[in-house]
């Protein structure tokens, strides 16, 4: 948008939503300019920057009527360590976004295991309906979560768990200097 007396870049901004190894592709190609996704390995090739962190909250499942499920261990807003969360199955979401993942290599690096649920969810809003179905429980950043639904953060020891978005882009590309 063109504000009173300013000039504009020039440049459109126009989002595509997509499985991040297509969107990685279409970077490679040449058909994208950026990518802003959760902090993963990338081919070498890319040029990268974290330009964003969101912590990490847990959404438990009721194991019954009576609310005896993990939650009742506490109020929403108390923290949550990481192994603690492991009491009921953990639903992830496909790999494509990006958060599945990431949730693997966190438990990983704190070489915790990490029991999952069957079947693989495919957004974060589908993921919370089957935390609320009672299928399992969920690892998602604060912002992803609706509003009203109790979500305890996450910590490792006193460290909050959080997850990193970067940038990424072609060392090639006309805009390098505009994005960097």
């Amino acid at each position: 948008a063109r504000e009173e007396g300013r000039p504009t870049s020039g440049y459109e901004v126009v989002l595509r939503a997509g499985a991040v190894p297509d969107l990685q592709s279409a970077l490679a190609g040449a058909e994208l300019d950026l990518l802003l996704i959760p902090e993963r390995d990338m081919a070498p090739v890319f040029r990268r920057a974290v330009v964003a962190r969101d912590p990490m909250v847990f959404i438990a499942a009721k194991a019954g009527p009576e609310g005896d499920g993990p939650e009742a261990d506490g109020p929403a807003a108390v923290p949550i360590e990481l192994r603690d969360t492991t009491a009921v199955p953990l639903i992830l979401p496909t790999d494509a976004c990006g958060l599945a993942p990431f949730t693997r290599r966190v438990f990983a690096d704190s070489g915790l295991p990490l029991p999952t649920y069957p079947g693989e969810a495919h957004d974060c809003r589908i993921l919370q309906d089957w935390v609320a179905l009672g299928l399992g429980s969920a690892l998602l950043p604060g912002p992803k979560v609706a509003a009203g639904t109790p979500a305890r953060p996450v910590q490792r020891g006193e460290v909050p768990v959080t997850i990193a978005y970067q940038a990424c882009w072609m060392p090639t590309s006309p805009l390098r200097t505009e994005i960097s």
